[in-house]
């Protein structure tokens, strides 16, 4: 009796959006907004991707590190990149991805509106989604 064996190796990557939603500008949220990024919090595999999408009327960044938060940046505290991806600016209407490659959790902010943070969190497992 032979026994044959069959090695095979698939590699799912989704696709997430993250919003920025009109209004996100105003840190005092007296705007339509009711939030900075749609979702704050986000989960993704390793490989994935996430498009972030500016719905606002204002120009952003995706940058990775630590925002001021809502009120700190009037102190003088700008934010902290840490280097890991870093949009540069985009416009109304205009996208920007990123694929994470490695798991961990990634604070991002956006460094002209320095209250605009978000998290991303990457998993080493692919994320199993019940479609119901």
């Amino acid at each position: 009796m032979s026994l044959l064996l069959f090695s095979s190796s698939f590699a799912f990557t989704d696709e997430y959006i993250v919003d920025i939603p009109f209004g996100a500008f105003n840190p005092k949220l007296n705007t339509p907004a009711e939030i900075w990024r749609d979702p704050f919090q986000i989960f993704v595999s390793v490989d994935d991707t996430i498009i972030w999408y500016n719905d606002d009327r204002e120009d952003h960044t995706v940058t990775s590190g630590e925002g001021s938060g809502r009120f700190d940046w009037m102190d003088g505290n700008f934010g902290i990149s840490d280097g890991q991806f870093d949009s540069v600016r985009f416009m109304p209407g205009e996208t920007w991805s990123y694929k994470f490659e490695k798991h961990g959790i990634f604070s991002y902010y956006c460094t002209i509106h320095l209250w605009m943070e978000g998290i991303v969190i990457v998993e080493k497992t692919p994320i199993f989604h019940n479609v119901n």
